[in-house]
Parts: structure tokens; C-alpha cells; sequence
């Protein structure tokens, strides 16, 4: 077998070609009569070919590609179904359905790493580790953020959390978006309106479409008019639809570096071995234990409060502090036992000590899961690694910053907003 060029005696005589050369140019004379009388007289062969003992069609077309893409898509049937859930669900009126940029959407999960799209999948769903979740599973796990302490902590309180951490966070995240708008020439009208959207938080109002479909990767059709437009008048030379796959992904990436950040401060552990959440119960636990007058201590315990220096116990470690709290409960359970006047105000509140670590993703298994995917966490563009690096510092000065007493602080005020712990926000 080899390639015949056609249409040979546009060149040649026909003298001057070969049999198989005459033989071809007959069949396109053929072929092109043969299509002319189809056309005059409408009656045209049959579309299928010898031999084909299944043809699947569609719509009265006949499928020659994916059966998936062509019933999915073609026929409308994903549509179909994706309107009806989203209008029963109220999470899309049916009018607005069609506004969404939905083919953006399914780009950018299609070329995403697998366990970011597994993400992406449970985010929008609802389906996720959130504590509301997790309380309706089990029953045990305490429906509240982990953060701010809201209740309940539904999906939508991933975007809408107020704890400053969190917010700096977010304002980090909005920052990088502006940059990236910036590095794509993008107009600068649209760009502010992107940036004052996103920094309202649910406050500022554009359209039906609200900030929760924003932060999900649904983003309005009329972003893809809007940038064709601007691309042929200041010709650009990236495609609108690469502009809205990137945005698509950049405001996913703001909604993975919230949940991040939550899952930090349950899981993650600093140089301690206490996660966040345990080195703050540990540092108001400090900040209770300052108020204790002398007075309600055995004598040969007063020193705890008289003798003990407190930038010492501010700027040492965790466990230091953990030391110091055990007795100062313990000396206060001596002066009850002992009928001291005042033993009885003593406040007294478990710190939650540090539990044996838990995963419930399964060590292993996560182990290896990283090492397979090890361009996954890299791709997203917040690893752990810089977690730790640049976020976890922030937790107790920031929640320290919001404590809400309004009473002063003794002379010998505890030093809790430095070391271990940076307290400065550049790198955010």
C-alpha cells in the first residue's frame, strides 16, 4: 500500500500516467456525477459502511467519535440533567443556567491534576470534611469552625470565615489574582471589579450570580464576551477562552487556600508538636492563669506568680508553659485542700494537652499518594511545606490580637507575640 496523489491530469496527459493514476482520476470523475445527481435529484447512499454491525447515532447523527463526549454533550443530556439539579438544589434558577461558563469549567478540572479535581468535585458538592458534615456522620464531632468558632460550620462558611487569620489569607489570595489579571493585560475596569467583588465577601453584589459560584469556578459567559472584546480591540494575542480557564483556576485556588488553612488548624503541627488550636488554648490558658491573686496560694507557692519571669515563659516553648500551667493547677488544688480563703475562685479549665497524632486520611496511604502525585501540591501552588513556612507563625498572635478582653493587663504582662512564634505579616 502506498499514497496515490490525486487529480493527476490537472498535471499530466493522459499518456502520461500511470494505471493506477488513470484509475483514480476515473473514480473521481465518478464520484463527483454520482454527487451532482444526489444533489439534483435529493437521494443520497446509505451513510453506513460495509461491515458496520452497530451504528450508534445521536439526534439522527451518527456518532464517529467519543460516545461519552457525543451523549453528553451533543445531545444535551448533561445539560438537561445539570439544570433540573441545580433549580431543584436552588443553587442555579434555570434562567441563569445557561450563563455560566460552563465549558471553562470543565477544561480546567480536566487538565488539573486528579486529586485536585477529586477536590474541586467534593467543594462544589458540599461534600467535604467540614465539621457540619462530619457531626451529621458520627455524631461526635463538635459542628463549630475551627477557626472562628461559628455554628454551624456549613460549606458556604469555607469563603464567608471571619477569623482574622483566615481573612489575611484571603486578602493574600485576592492580591495574587490582581497580580495575575495584571500579567494578562487584563482590562483594568474588569479587574477592579473582580477585586472589589472578592474582597466584599458576599457584601458587594454582581449580578445573580453570587460570590459562592465565584469561588467555585462558575463564572458568567459574558466575562468570555467581555475579554473577546478587549482582546480585538487592543489586539491581544491570547485567546479569550484561555483567559477564562485561568481565572477559573485562580479562583479555585483562593477557595483551596481557605480550606488549607482550616485543615491546618486541626492537623498540622509545629515544631512543638501542638497544632495551632492547642498552643492558643495554651497561651489564654497563660493569660487566665496571670489574674490569680497570691493571696489564694499556699505560701510556699506563691512563687509561680512572684518569682517566675513571665518574658521567659513568653518567649520559651510550649512545653515550659505547659509546665507552668500543671503547677499553678496543681498549687491550686493544694490551697483547696488546704481551706485557703479564695482557693475556691480559682478557675479551673483543662488545657487540651497534645493527642496522639491523628490521620484520618491513613499515614500510609498519604505517604504514598504524595509520592505518586508529587506534582499536585506544587501545581496548586501552596505546599505544606510553605504552609508551615508562612502561615502557621501567624496563629497565636493573630488570635491574641482578637482575644476581646477589654481589661488591662497585669505589669508583668506575658510576651506571647514573639518567638517561637513570628508575629510579623510580610509573609503573607
Amino acid at each position: 500500500m502506498y499514497h496515490m496523489h490525486g487529480h493527476m491530469d490537472r498535471y499530466l496527459s493522459r499518456e502520461e500516467m500511470s494505471p493506477a493514476e488513470i484509475l483514480n482520476c476515473d473514480c473521481d470523475k465518478l464520484a463527483g456525477d454520482a454527487l451532482c445527481w444526489a444533489v439534483a435529484n435529493n437521494c443520497y447512499i446509505n451513510r453506513f459502511l460495509p461491515g458496520e454491525d452497530i451504528v450508534v447515532s445521536v439526534s439522527g447523527c451518527k456518532v464517529t467519535g467519543s460516545y461519552e463526549r457525543a451523549i453528553t454533550r451533543h445531545c444535551h443530556w448533561g445539560e438537561k440533567v445539570g439544570r433540573a439539579h441545580y433549580h431543584a438544589k436552588d443553587i442555579i434558577p434555570q434562567e441563569l443556567f445557561d450563563e455560566v461558563y460552563w465549558d471553562g469549567v470543565e477544561k480546567v478540572l480536566t487538565s488539573c491534576p486528579e486529586m485536585f479535581s477529586v477536590w474541586a468535585t467534593k467543594q462544589v458538592s458540599g461534600f467535604f470534611g467540614n465539621n457540619h458534615l462530619m457531626n451529621h456522620i458520627d455524631g461526635h464531632t463538635v459542628d463549630t469552625c475551627p477557626d472562628c468558632g461559628c455554628h454551624p460550620e456549613r460549606p458556604q462558611h469555607i469563603i464567608f470565615c471571619r477569623d482574622p487569620a483566615r481573612s489575611a489569607v484571603f486578602t493574600s489570595s485576592v492580591d495574587r489574582l490582581v497580580e495575575w489579571l495584571a500579567s494578562q493585560r487584563t482590562d483594568a475596569s474588569l479587574t477592579l471589579l473582580l477585586s472589589e467583588y472578592l474582597r466584599g465577601r458576599g457584601d458587594v453584589l454582581m449580578s445573580s450570580l453570587c460570590i459562592l459560584h465565584a469561588h467555585k469556578g462558575r463564572i458568567p459567559k459574558l466575562f468570555y464576551d467581555v475579554r473577546l472584546a478587549d482582546i480585538k480591540r487592543r489586539h491581544l494575542s491570547k485567546h479569550a477562552g484561555h483567559w477564562c480557564n485561568g481565572l477559573i483556576l485562580q479562583l479555585l485556588q483562593i477557595t483551596h487556600r481557605q480550606w488549607t488553612f482550616r485543615n491546618g488548624t486541626i492537623h498540622l503541627k509545629g515544631p512543638d508538636g501542638l497544632s495551632p488550636r492547642q498552643a492558643t488554648a495554651l497561651v489564654r490558658r497563660c493569660e487566665d492563669l496571670l489574674w490569680t491573686d497570691p493571696s489564694t496560694l499556699l505560701d510556699e507557692d506563691r512563687y509561680l506568680l512572684e518569682l517566675v519571669d513571665f518574658d521567659d515563659l513568653g518567649d520559651g516553648s510550649s512545653a515550659s508553659r505547659q509546665m507552668w500551667i500543671s503547677e499553678m493547677e496543681a498549687a491550686a488544688a493544694a490551697a483547696r485542700t488546704a481551706g485557703l480563703d479564695g482557693a475556691d475562685d480559682f478557675v479551673d479549665v483543662p488545657v487540651c494537652a497534645a493527642p496522639a497524632p491523628l490521620d484520618t486520611e491513613g499515614s500510609i496511604r498519604l505517604r504514598r499518594r504524595r509520592r505518586r502525585r508529587s506534582g499536585c501540591i506544587e501545581y496548586i501552588g501552596y505546599s505544606i511545606s510553605r504552609f508551615l513556612e508562612e502561615v502557621y507563625p501567624l496563629w497565636p498572635r493573630l488570635l491574641l490580637c482578637g482575644c476581646g478582653k477589654e481589661r488591662p493587663l497585669p505589669v508583668a504582662v506575658l510576651n506571647l507575640g514573639r518567638s517561637p512564634y513570628r508575629s510579623d505579616f510580610s509573609s503573607l
